[in-house]
């Protein structure tokens, strides 16, 4: 499997067998070369994905409701239906000192009980390596 493989087996099991079965048969027909490259561009990206899939999971922090104000709504046509986005600016000092504004994909349902101009709560966590994330926006 090589060692581009074992790395990537090692840090998700599915992705891991997937992707090390594929470069597996490319180091054997001699495509080092591409398996490198595309190895090297998996490897920060399988990185970030653990950093905010455990900062999330193993935060046991109690949420802090702050307000915000709805900016604007969106809602994108793709080929997979519509994505229904909403852009609010949060009151919370700390996140306002970084523009304040944020922009969020939310379900049909949610999008519908929102209008410009409102006010939300925003509920934020701290994150178990410091890294703040929205946990769940209500009207």
């Amino acid at each position: 499997m090589g060692l581009p493989g074992l790395l990537i087996a090692m840090s998700s099991p599915l992705v891991g067998g997937v992707l090390g079965q594929y470069l597996g048969r490319r180091l054997k027909k001699g495509a080092l070369f591409q398996t490198g490259l595309f190895s090297a561009s998996l490897v920060p990206a399988l990185a970030a994905f653990s950093i905010i899939f455990f900062n999330g999971t193993a935060d046991r922090a109690k949420a802090l409701e702050t307000r915000a104000t709805v900016l604007r709504r969106t809602t994108l046509m793709g080929k997979m239906g519509r994505t229904y986005r909403i852009t609010f600016h949060v009151w919370d000092r700390e996140w306002a000192s970084s523009g304040g504004a944020r922009e969020r994909s939310i379900g049909k349902g949610l999008f519908e009980k929102m209008r410009e101009g409102q006010e939300i709560k925003v509920y934020i966590k701290p994150g178990s390596l410091s890294i703040p994330w929205i946990e769940k926006l209500a009207p």
